[in-house]
Order: structure tokens, then sequence, then C-alpha cells
């Protein structure tokens, strides 16, 4: 059982590193946001997110990534609802997907602007 847990994870790391599981037009739809602040309201963040892309056209998701767990003993998904994140880090980063490619080009020109996020 140890070696099909230990083959079907190896064969995991194979299909991701070829890329098998990406989706190109997907790809091109998507911008990158760095240096997002781990101390503000999921809800506040989304809302900021939106309000920033706007204007470049509509938006089709968004995900946020690199988490940083403060309690081991919870996933990522839990410090994300919990707000229970590690001092060490103090930004993550999230991906806006656009629903089309040249809207997400568009949107490039946000790059070097500072986030603002509404306080209340």
């Amino acid at each position: 059982r140890r070696m099909a847990e230990r083959e079907r994870r190896r064969m995991k790391f194979v299909r991701e590193a070829n890329n098998t599981y990406r989706d190109s037009e997907r790809d091109r739809r998507t911008v990158f946001v760095g240096n997002v602040p781990v101390n503000i309201p999921q809800n506040r963040l989304k809302v900021a997110l939106r309000a920033m892309f706007r204007p470049f056209g509509e938006l089709e998701s968004m995900r946020f990534r690199s988490i940083p767990v403060g309690n081991p003993k919870l996933t990522r998904k839990e410090a994300w609802c919990h707000y229970e994140f590690s001092a060490a880090s103090d930004s993550m980063h999230a991906y806006v997907v656009f629903k089309q490619p040249e809207q997400a080009h568009a949107a490039l020109a946000c790059n070097g602007r500072t986030l603002v996020v509404a306080c209340r």
C-alpha cells in the first residue's frame, strides 16, 4: 500500500512537471498579484482586487496562494478562514483570472501599483 501511494505521488509530480493539467488559454487570462497583505480580511481583499482590476474587464475568479500558516495543525484553508498566519511572512500572492486574454494583457498596466484596501 505504501508503495502504491508513493508511486501515485510520483506520477502526480511527473504530470504536473509536464504541465498536463495546465490550461494554456486560462494562463493567458491570468494575472499574478504579489505582496498581498495577510493581515486584511478575505472579503476586503477581494473587494479591493475587484476594484483595482474592474476597469480592465470582467473577472472570472481569484485565487490566493502562498498563505503562511501559523499553526502547523491547520491546513492552509483553515488558516485562511481563521486568520491564523505565521509571523515569519506578512504577505501572500493572488491570481486574478479574466474572461478574455486581452483584458488580462490590459491589466498589466497595474504593474507596480499599491493595492488600496478600504478600512471600516
